[in-house]
């Protein structure tokens, strides 16, 4: 997981890279390609997550890449 931040307030949530594919309408494996930084979301698909299923949360926060 290359967005610590995130990973942390979906384990929180009990969220899975699963559930959060279904909300978004794409495939598992995309969610997962974001996540391990082979594949990088657009700022839309960002903000979009964050609307769907982080309301309120600071957008830097949640993606705020670990280095």
């Amino acid at each position: 997981m290359i967005y610590p931040n995130l990973g942390k307030v979906m384990r929180e949530r009990g969220l899975t890279q699963k559930a959060i594919a279904e909300k978004l309408s794409v495939r598992e494996n995309t969610v997962s390609d974001w996540f391990s930084g082979r594949h990088q979301m657009t700022i839309e698909t960002a903000f979009d997550m964050r609307d769907r299923l982080f309301e309120g949360m600071n957008i830097e926060y949640l993606f705020t890449k670990s280095h």
